[in-house]
């Protein structure tokens, strides 16, 4: 496979991908024909052994091309998982890029996800050392898709939180009715350092009237230590006016 980044290709898809983000530069990568594989590696000067990581075999050719789709072991691999015979596809660009346009969001996203764990598993293979193995390779790819859907289903709440919280603060400060007087306290404590109070008297116009600060030694039971500076605070603004 020796074709490189084209603008024929359809990158906009690629990363418009429902998969991690290390995925999509993992696929862009690989349909880009810049994965380290041993005859890339070669071309840089780097040689290694001559043989194939997932099914030992000798002196076989060390392209994506052989390793996603030829190889014995990946073969297997894809007629056990998809009853996918592999053997018939010349080109892992080509087959990546069919997917991409054919419309089979599902089937797209599975294949995505397998052959990035199938190149995680190969290289921990080719560096630790053990033995290809299905379940390995297929646990790790949707344990990483379910763990990373889980996680954006839940980042809509989260961020529904995050601007009502915005918008909370955006508010800013609410100045009381003519005549009386806004008071804002707040509290921190500091572990066995003691506690932080504070507070900022304003008239109806924002105007600050008195603002203080005091630092209290006390070191209670962090469990209730935040209701206990908000007393505290309390009874130091009452004694304060």
């Amino acid at each position: 496979m020796e074709a490189g980044p084209s603008s024929a290709f359809p990158w906009k898809k690629v990363w418009q991908l429902q998969v991690p983000n290390k995925v999509r530069h993992f696929l862009y990568r690989a349909a880009a024909n810049r994965l380290p594989c041993k005859r890339n590696l070669a071309r840089r000067g780097v040689l290694l052994h001559d043989s194939c990581v997932l099914c030992n075999a000798d002196g076989a050719s060390k392209t994506l091309d052989r390793l996603f789709l030829q190889c014995e072991w990946t073969q297997r691999f894809w007629f056990a998982v998809l009853n996918l015979r592999s053997s018939t596809l010349s080109s892992f660009r080509g087959w990546i890029l069919g997917l991409l346009l054919n419309g089979d969001a599902e089937l797209l996203t599975r294949v995505v996800m397998l052959v990035w764990a199938l190149w995680k598993h190969r290289n921990e293979i080719l560096f630790h050392g053990g033995l290809a193995d299905v379940g390995v390779v297929t646990n790790m790819a949707y344990e990483v898709l379910r763990d990373w859907t889980e996680a954006n289903e839940r980042r809509p709440a989260r961020e529904g939180r995050q601007n009502q919280e915005t918008m909370n603060f955006e508010k800013g400060w609410i100045k009381p009715r003519e005549g009386a007087l806004r008071i804002n306290i707040d509290a921190g404590w500091f572990g066995e350092n003691g506690q932080g109070l504070g507070l900022v008297i304003r008239d109806h116009h924002g105007e600050c009237m008195y603002a203080a600060t005091k630092f209290l030694s006390s070191r209670s039971n962090p469990a209730v230590e935040g209701a206990t500076c908000m007393v505290a605070c309390w009874h130091w603004t009452l004694y304060s006016l």
